[in-house]
């Protein structure tokens, strides 16, 4: 049995909605919170529709280059458990958290019961980062699962929050309104620790405004640092965030135009690495395959922006930092994309999103094995409505709308150029035979990169 299936055996499936009341749920972790204070340690917490994973890790990344101890706390992960623990010199080995496992279960004793597969796993964190002896934390970074206000890492006080985007995922926990959800995300907030955004929404920066002016929240709003701000590729507005966030943590008082000035210097002097399924490359047989965790409505529109304006940011020129990783993406002609649960209008638009990149040629879906996965028969019905429609891109409209534009105008005067969307019944078979030369971009469920990024490296070492 390895860590996944004893986690799968105990908890059953990973979900994030909480299982104690929060009181309950903060009173257990109650030590850990009262220790990481005691210690000096201080805790960033991050929040945010997309980019939370790449913000998280960048933080990381620039601590390791700066000489600060810090931990890394994501979710989910992409092949292993083992990858949301992570340290100065990467992810946990299995056979340490297998004991730090153990040791926490010894521990809860009969209020194991009392959590999730996803709370006790930050549990475990907490215990290993309080346990840690070499490189004992400076610094803990904490990515939220969903939300913020209920999500298990806000049982630690932060010292800093990121906010990094708003859009309407898991509105079945989150509420059905941009009001709603970003009031559940702010929950990550205490009055008076700074918080810092990159809030493209002028309308959700106005209720960001309103949260912080009642609760007195210093507040650096790093979407008005420029003008061309909005034309930045994501990963930059997430770099920045982590950039400034570490600054901000050194010393108060500094100004957003600075922080700016500084990050570009920083930029050119030292490049970001890529991080897993986030515009990450695999090879099979020369055949590239580029991960993109585009995984929600938001996600596929902040794509499709990006590969219809050649990386997004047009004061990037060629070999300048940043562009090398998105050459890839350019070239890419199709995508390979399946779905997590999620309501069939939601899988709509997150196509009409794909549909609607102009050099895209085809789109190949599929269902994969997983508890988290889409029902595969209703998916195969939505590609079949599709393809009877004689598919063509219509970037305006979403969901059931779409697909009555779709069907009435067959394909003619409308904007596009008839990208075809395609049913695949076996992945594994299609990404064998599939014969196109340029890059395929796999988007879509983190656990459908993970299946996609294992099954490569198997076949690799056959």
């Amino acid at each position: 049995m390895d860590v996944t299936q004893f986690l799968e055996k105990t908890f059953g499936a990973e979900k994030f909605a909480p299982k104690l009341p929060f009181a309950e749920f903060k009173k257990l972790f109650s030590r850990f919170n009262d220790f990481f204070a005691q210690k000096g340690v201080r805790i960033i917490s991050i929040a945010g529709t997309n980019g939370k994973g790449e913000t998280a890790h960048s933080a990381h990344f620039l601590c390791r280059q700066n000489g600060i101890q810090s931990l890394l706390w994501t979710s989910p992960h992409i092949l292993s458990v083992c990858e949301r623990f992570q340290s100065h010199d990467g992810p946990i080995s299995e056979s340490e958290l297998w004991n730090q496992l153990l040791q926490a279960q010894r521990e809860l004793g009969d209020q194991l019961k009392n959590l999730s597969y996803y709370e006790f796993l930050f549990y475990v964190f907490c215990q290993w980062a309080s346990q840690k002896s070499a490189g004992f934390p400076e610094i803990l970074i904490l990515e939220v699962g969903v939300g913020g206000r209920l999500d298990a890492i806000n049982v630690l006080d932060p010292s800093l929050c990121l906010l990094t985007s708003i859009g309407r995922d898991h509105v079945e926990l989150l509420g059905h309104t941009y009001r709603a959800i970003l009031t559940e995300k702010l929950g990550i907030t205490r009055d008076g620790i700074s918080l810092l955004t990159t809030l493209r929404s002028n309308y959700c920066r106005e209720l960001v405004a309103e949260y912080v002016h009642e609760r007195q929240i210093p507040w650096m709003d790093l979407f008005n640092t420029r003008a061309d701000f909005p034309a930045w590729p994501y990963y930059r507005r997430n770099h920045l965030l982590a950039f400034a966030g570490l600054h901000v943590l050194k010393r108060s008082g500094i100004k957003a135009e600075n922080l700016l000035e500084e990050f570009n210097n920083f930029e050119h002097t030292i490049a970001f690495p890529t991080f897993p399924a986030r515009r990450e490359q695999m090879t099979l047989r020369d055949k590239r395959f580029i991960f993109v965790g585009a995984h929600n409505v938001e996600g596929m529109r902040e794509l499709a922006f990006l590969l219809d304006n050649d990386g997004g940011d047009k004061t990037e020129k060629k070999g300048q930092v940043g562009c090398k990783e998105w050459e890839g993406c350019l070239e890419a002609k199709c995508v390979l994309v399946s779905f997590s649960k999620r309501p069939q209008d939601e899988i709509y638009h997150m196509l009409n999103q794909l549909l609607s990149i102009c050099s895209l040629e085809k789109i190949v879906v599929s269902s994969f094995e997983h508890t988290k996965a889409y029902i595969r028969n209703e998916l195969e019905a939505i590609v079949m409505e599709y393809t009877e429609a004689q598919t063509i891109s219509v970037p305006k409209h979403s969901g059931r709308r779409a697909m009555s534009v779709l069907k009435d105008c067959s394909g003619v005067g409308c904007i596009g150029k008839g990208t075809t969307i395609e049913w695949c019944e076996n992945w594994q078979h299609w990404i064998e035979t599939e014969n196109q030369n340029a890059p395929v971009i796999v988007v879509g469920s983190y656990y459908f990169i993970g299946k996609i990024q294992q099954y490569i490296r198997q076949a690799s070492s056959i």
